[in-house]
């Protein structure tokens, strides 16, 4: 079975858009596209009425073209469910009251049991300090939310460019993993041995869960 993507309006709108001399709205573009093109077919794609409405409110021609790409779309049902998760969504966040329809497309994906939302609206949707409060504002609903990502993070391996920077930074890691035999109790080692020698300040913020026997004994011992 397919894993199942919510395409939110943006996604839609940098598939159809115009040529521009903006380097990083030509690379979404390309990105964009990219993923459309040649993976989507992997996936099973939603939509909203939301979706409908925004893509619609362009000129006619370009309206046109987005209307027909989301022809055959399925459309996800606006009900009391996802109007109650919605408006928890504003109250209970920091997502603000002008991003209402920004919380009705997260909340549908969500109520509805999408794997992701696909946007490049990284303001109000794909922000990671927004998404931890919804997060645990859909766990008290029932519900569990769905991966917020753009398109470049759902490609998987199949990136079609070559990263020059992270392309080193793979080259060191794989020669540093091949030094070791790609032993991680050995390589573990030699970090605990060597994270002390600058000098630097070394801290631990990690607190260990209790287990049952520690919990056992604290409470013989009240």
């Amino acid at each position: 079975m397919k894993e199942t993507v919510y395409i939110e309006t943006s996604i839609i709108g940098y598939l159809t858009a115009r040529p521009t001399t903006n380097l990083i709205i030509a690379a979404n573009i390309e990105v964009t596209q990219q993923w459309w093109n040649l993976h989507s077919s992997r996936f099973t794609l939603y939509v909203s009425k939301v979706v409908f409405d925004e893509v619609a409110k362009d000129d006619l021609e370009i309206a046109a073209h987005r209307l027909d790409i989301l022809r055959d779309f399925p459309v996800l049902e606006l009900n009391t469910d996802v109007k109650a998760l919605a408006a928890a969504f504003l109250s209970q966040s920091n997502l603000p009251s002008k991003a209402s329809d920004d919380a009705v497309h997260i909340a549908a994906a969500t109520v509805h049991k999408m794997n992701y939302l696909l946007t490049w609206n990284c303001k109000h949707i794909a922000n990671a300090q927004i998404q931890r409060k919804l997060s645990t504002i859909s766990l008290d609903f029932g519900y569990e939310l769905p991966r917020i990502c753009t398109p470049y993070q759902l490609m998987g391996e199949s990136i079609m460019w070559e990263d020059e920077i992270l392309e080193e930074i793979r080259q060191i890691r794989e020669e540093h993993t091949k030094s070791f035999n790609y032993d991680l109790n050995a390589m573990f080692a030699d970090w605990e041995k060597r994270q002390y020698e600058d000098g630097r300040q070394v801290v631990n913020l990690s607190q260990k869960p209790r287990t049952c026997k520690s919990l056992h004994q604290n409470t013989e011992n009240i």
